[in-house]
């Protein structure tokens, strides 16, 4: 990205217009290196009400039922998407990638955040996730996977400030050598 700001988003999951509006101002005020465009209730909009925003594409259609649909984890869920200043999401790691498939990525993202001293906001404002059948991307693939995923998630999530400073430069060193590779693959220097 060329920008100053990045958004990491999953393709089914809404908020309000104005709660993506007071993220971006956070962050061009400096005051967060993330934000979270939404205060942690995170909802699954279900079969009939998923129908009903795709015939009418009315986002007021989910939250004047909000209540009637369900909450599949905590009131602070973490999940869903983010916004950040990329310069504080490059120094925080991007992401681990030793999470290679569905899992707890999205809290060891937030406790690395966290051990990191970084400013970390949220937004007044419920995240609605457009309902959808679960299938193998949405599970662990096995249990060994994921025990793997789970340890990996206390490895980090227990890691000192300097301990994950230190293991991030080894993440960026692979990035870049296979950035550098693969650059060499195609011609480009």
């Amino acid at each position: 990205s060329t920008t100053p700001f990045v958004a990491i988003w999953d393709a089914d999951v809404l908020v309000e217009p104005e709660q993506i509006a007071v993220s971006v101002d956070s962050l061009r005020k400096n005051i967060y290196d993330f934000i979270y465009p939404y205060d942690g209730r995170f909802i699954d909009t279900g079969v009939v009400y998923r129908r009903l925003f795709i015939d009418r594409l009315d986002i007021d259609v989910l939250k004047s039922n909000s209540l009637e649909m369900e909450v599949p984890y905590t009131n602070k869920a973490c999940g869903g998407g983010f916004l950040a200043r990329k310069e504080a999401y490059v120094k925080a790691g991007m992401e681990n990638e030793n999470f290679t498939s569905w899992g707890p990525e999205d809290g060891e993202r937030l406790k690395r955040w966290r051990t990191l001293e970084m400013r970390i906001g949220w937004v007044k404002g419920e995240m609605l996730h457009l309902y959808h059948s679960r299938g193998i991307n949405s599970q662990f693939k096995s249990d060994k996977e994921k025990k793997r995923l789970i340890r990996e998630a206390d490895r980090t999530g227990n890691m000192s400030k300097k301990e994950l400073e230190e293991e991030i430069l080894k993440w960026n060193s692979k990035i870049m050598s296979r950035k550098s590779a693969l650059c060499s693959r195609i011609g480009m220097s």
